[in-house]
């Protein structure tokens, strides 16, 4: 499929999780050049392996940065740029999910929590927005949740994180409009991940009740709606929601 991806360069973080796995992959396939971030290096180069079998390995280049550091998510977007001389794509990924009931949360949990998944976004967004205005083209997309739409029990921290995302968006959507820049979001529901491989036949059956799909969603449910943000395809949509849900929201 041509979807205007071939010179484009993008950066990934949270690349060597599923979706952001399966998100490399797709946009590499297009010929796009992914600047895979993640903080694990043993992550990386598992996700590698899989870009390798792939035959995908030149168009991919791993860099191990903590997201939550400013001055490293500086120096990983000038790595980028001194490779690629461009950033035309930046994809959010880079998260964390934890149970805790509110009334039990402690400021370092709910900190902690804010620093990968608001936090992170900021300062990836602050870095490659030079790059875009210089060139008046850019796509942003950031991972929001189904949480962060209309809660979660046990989530007050994640919830709000990810509602931080989309209310970030939404403004940053409004200020870089006419400069050539897309900024969505994604809000996936229930994706298949180790977590829900643990799930009870109870929490499962309770989760499917609510989704009319009948299925959880896969990581490349969500990388092919990232794939579509990042093309072409996309230019005239900007400040959006998108829910990956299988219909569990529906607006």
């Amino acid at each position: 499929m041509f979807l205007g991806l071939n010179n484009a360069v993008a950066i990934i973080s949270g690349a060597a999780g599923g979706m952001g796995t399966a998100s490399t992959v797709r946009l590499a396939k297009e010929g796009c050049k992914v600047f895979a971030v993640d903080m694990s290096q043993e992550a990386l180069d598992r996700m590698m392996a899989k870009i390798a079998e792939e035959g995908l390995s030149e168009l991919v280049y791993p860099y191990v940065c903590n997201a939550t550091v400013e001055a490293e998510v500086n120096a990983a977007v000038d790595k980028c740029l001194e490779l690629f001389g461009k950033v035309s794509i930046l994809v959010n990924i880079a998260g964390i999910y934890t149970d805790c009931l509110f009334k039990d949360m402690t400021f370092d949990e709910w900190s902690h929590t804010m620093d990968i998944n608001i936090n992170s976004v900021m300062f990836f967004c602050r870095a490659v927005l030079p790059n875009m205005l210089e060139n008046q083209y850019g796509k942003i997309i950031n991972m929001a949740s189904q949480a962060g739409v209309v809660g979660s029990v046990k989530h007050t921290h994640y919830s709000a994180s990810k509602a931080a995302i989309i209310g970030m968006s939404r403004s940053l959507a409004r200020e870089v409009a006419e400069d050539g820049i897309n900024v969505n979001c994604i809000a996936p529901g229930i994706i298949k991940t180790p977590m829900t491989a643990r799930y009870t036949p109870e929490q499962v059956d309770n989760f499917m009740s609510k989704i009319p799909m009948n299925r959880f969603g896969e990581a490349d449910d969500v990388a092919k709606v990232i794939e579509f943000l990042a093309s072409d395809g996309s230019d005239y949509l900007t400040g959006q929601v998108f829910n990956v849900t299988g219909g569990w929201l529906m607006h």
